[in-house]
């Protein structure tokens, strides 16, 4: 666990992870995120300019940030549950798959799901390391 001092300006704890977390660890969930991806998510946030949606337990996106392990939404070993991938959700997709296509290394993506897979929202997995290229995978 991190301790993080990054405070996401665009993200509250529970949008970034699964209701199970949320309910043991409240607002410390976000130490369960290297403070690095916090600050890429909010820095993608405020150059896209428009609201990004992760997690809304009211509309029934419960598993788009972080997953607990037990969690049988996805692969058996999604990045889901290391913290590092988000399905990102917004009213202009098309402009936020435009926006990724042509800036993703900046936010240090290392992968994105294709689009074509993903049609109401961008799956991205944020890397740690430098990004020199961001890879597009199918499920």
């Amino acid at each position: 666990m991190f301790t993080s001092k990054y405070i996401p300006k665009y993200f509250k704890a529970q949008e970034l992870v699964s209701p199970e977390y949320f309910e043991i660890w409240q607002q410390d969930a976000l130490n369960l995120f290297d403070p690095h991806t916090l600050r890429m998510l909010d820095r993608l946030r405020a150059d896209f300019g428009k609201p990004i949606v992760i997690n809304n337990y009211d509309k029934g996106f419960i598993y788009s940030g972080l997953r607990p392990p037990n969690c049988s939404t996805g692969a058996s070993r999604s990045w889901h549950k290391r913290a590092v991938a988000f399905d990102l959700k917004t009213d202009d997709i098309k402009s936020l798959q435009e926006f990724l296509t042509h800036n993703s290394e900046l936010y240090f993506i290392a992968r994105i799901e294709n689009f074509k897979h993903t049609p109401t929202w961008c799956h991205i997995e944020i890397s740690t390391e430098l990004v020199e290229e961001t890879k597009y995978f199918n499920p």
